[in-house]
């Protein structure tokens, strides 16, 4: 993604390195801290897509044409969103660029046509998953705090909040001297502005802020899609802004925008190394479960020490690889977006019931179908552990993990 972001950078125009580690902070956003690796990928190709296009459009052929239609199918097959936010970059400016003579009519229709086979197959993906939409809970005082604010960038601590706001006023001060130095008080006066091909970025920008205030949160099966899109416009408007300011001023703030990269990037890391404590005492279990039993994991605190991201909802995936047991909260398994699915004759709880209801799990109705008990911060003498151990006795307890099996006398029964 940082080689993405350098790409589309120069791509846009050269010399301006320093403008990229205002963009490094967004690698680490709460989408892909969240584990949407495929989106995260999709946001790079996302950049590497149109810096190709915007660097290649004056002298567009047909090798180009192919990269691109290449390119931006690699696009789709990560994620839709970085797709259609591609697409419609190309489009949009190769159209506006056509009335300001930026370019030919053949190079806006040969790069409209690049985009028909993603187009396509993302047509094909809303014809076979339905266009359904869902608004979500967003209102529209939230959506500008959260876009404000920088809240992408905030999720294992509310302190991170602060790099938000630091990150969204380098943009401010970024984006009101390229405004001035390279828009206004200028000697091609037009309505007070002038007029370039980088300014269709801007353009962009605006474009793509709308859309995060118009989109529904989820569609076709998706979501998230609001958050997603908080992050476009940052992204697509750093090739607009200027780095053409005196050398020291250079220097003092190139310096400034990696001391914040550099900050926040540590800021992350030592609640990394926190939580990775505590995912180590999750994982200690190991040697006592068997190998190809299933596990049914429950937590009573997902955040753990995280502020936003639930790390302890997919951490006993790492028994199902370590010990290739069956992990019953694994949610990709009871949908149809993975290739890997629980059998439809698999007796097991309901998936809302393991996340959210774990009380009311009836340990009686499944104590034939599930090996082990795997629960975290298990509050001690409660309900539920004290109906756990009507039928699974206790093997393995380190801090907040406690391991269950099934008493010998039903295993035995089991067995019979």
């Amino acid at each position: 993604m940082a080689l993405a972001m350098l790409y589309l950078v120069n791509a846009v125009e050269g010399d301006r390195m320093p403008l990229v580690f205002l963009g490094f902070p967004f690698i680490y956003n709460y989408l892909f801290l969240m584990g949407f690796y495929n989106f995260s990928l999709g946001l790079a190709m996302f950049m590497l897509s149109v810096g190709y296009w915007w660097r290649h459009f004056n002298t567009f052929n047909v090798k180009d044409m192919i990269v691109l239609g290449l390119l931006l199918m690699v696009v789709y097959f990560c994620h839709p969103v970085p797709l259609v936010m591609a697409v419609l970059s190309i489009v949009l400016v190769a159209v506006l660029s056509l009335p300001h003579r930026f370019a030919r009519w053949k190079q806006a229709l040969i790069s409209s046509l690049c985009t028909l086979p993603s187009l396509g197959l993302l047509f094909y993906y809303t014809r076979t998953r339905g266009t359904e939409r869902s608004p979500g809970s967003w209102t529209l005082a939230r959506l500008w705090e959260y876009f404000i604010r920088n809240e992408s960038l905030a999720y294992h601590s509310e302190s991170q909040i602060v790099f938000g706001w630091l990150v969204t006023g380098a943009f401010a001060f970024l984006f009101l001297y390229a405004l001035i130095r390279d828009h206004l008080f200028t000697k091609e006066w037009r309505l007070g502005l002038r007029v370039c091909r980088r300014d269709f970025l801007l353009l962009l920008c605006i474009a793509f802020f709308v859309i995060y205030l118009r989109a529904p949160d989820g569609m076709s099966g998706g979501g998230f899609i609001k958050t997603r899109m908080a992050l476009f416009p940052f992204l697509i408007v750093i090739p607009w802004l200027s780095w053409d300011m005196h050398r020291i001023a250079r220097g003092v703030v190139g310096v400034a925008l990696a001391l914040l990269s550099v900050a926040y990037i540590a800021h992350v890391s030592y609640y990394h190394k926190i939580m990775n404590d505590d995912i180590k005492v999750y994982i200690s279990g190991y040697d006592a479960v068997e190998r190809n039993k299933v596990i049914l994991p429950l937590g009573f605190d997902y955040l753990g020490k995280s502020w936003r991201i639930g790390i302890f909802v997919h951490t006993p995936g790492y028994y199902g690889y370590e010990t290739g047991c069956i992990n019953l909260i694994n949610y990709e398994a009871s949908t149809d977006y993975f290739p890997t699915v629980f059998k439809p004759d698999f007796h097991r709880p309901p998936l809302e019931m393991v996340h959210v209801k774990q009380t009311e799990i009836d340990f009686a109705e499944y104590k034939d179908d599930i090996d082990y008990v795997l629960t975290w911060a298990l509050e001690p003498g409660s309900d539920v552990e004290t109906r756990i151990l009507e039928y699974y006795s206790l093997i393995r307890h380190n801090g907040n993990l406690k391991i269950f099996t099934r008493t010998t006398a039903e295993r035995q029964i089991f067995a019979d």
